[in-house]
C-alpha cells in the first residue's frame, strides 16, 4: 500500500507541474487509495491517433457535454508483484479495437502475468 500511496504523490505532483498535459486530473475513487480515477483530454495533435481522440472529444462536448475520457486504474494488494488493471469508464466504446472490451477493459499484454517478454515482470 505504501508504494501505491508514493506513486500517487508523485503522479499528483506531475500532473500539478504540468509535466502530462493530457491528464486534467487525478483523483481518487472515494477513499480507496487502490482505484484511481484520471480525466484525459488534450491529446497531442501531431500524432494522428491524438488528432482523431481530440476531435472525437469535440463531438462528445457537442452531443452529451463530455470533453474527456475518463479512465480507472485498480491497484491489487500485492502490487507491484501483480500488475494494475486498468478501464475505460467514460464514454463507452461503439466500435470494438481488441485492445478495450466491451466493460471498458485495457488489454494489453503488458498487463498481464503470462511470462512472455513484454508481460509483467
Amino acid at each position: 500500500m505504501r508504494r501505491v500511496q508514493a506513486e500517487f504523490k508523485h503522479f499528483s505532483a506531475d500532473i500539478e507541474s504540468r509535466k502530462f498535459d493530457f491528464i486534467q486530473e487525478l483523483s481518487l475513487a472515494g477513499d480507496n487509495l487502490l482505484t484511481w480515477q484520471l480525466n484525459l483530454h488534450n491529446f497531442d495533435n501531431d500524432l494522428p491517433g491524438g488528432k482523431q481522440l481530440n476531435q472525437d472529444l469535440q463531438c462528445l462536448h457537442t452531443m452529451y457535454d463530455q470533453d474527456h475520457i475518463v479512465m480507472q486504474i485498480e491497484f491489487p494488494k500485492d502490487y507491484p508483484h501483480q500488475p494494475f488493471f486498468v478501464r475505460l469508464v467514460s464514454p463507452r466504446c461503439v466500435m470494438y479495437t481488441g485492445h478495450v472490451t466491451a466493460g471498458g477493459s485495457i488489454c494489453l499484454e503488458a498487463l498481464t502475468c503470462s511470462g512472455t517478454p513484454g508481460s509483467w515482470q
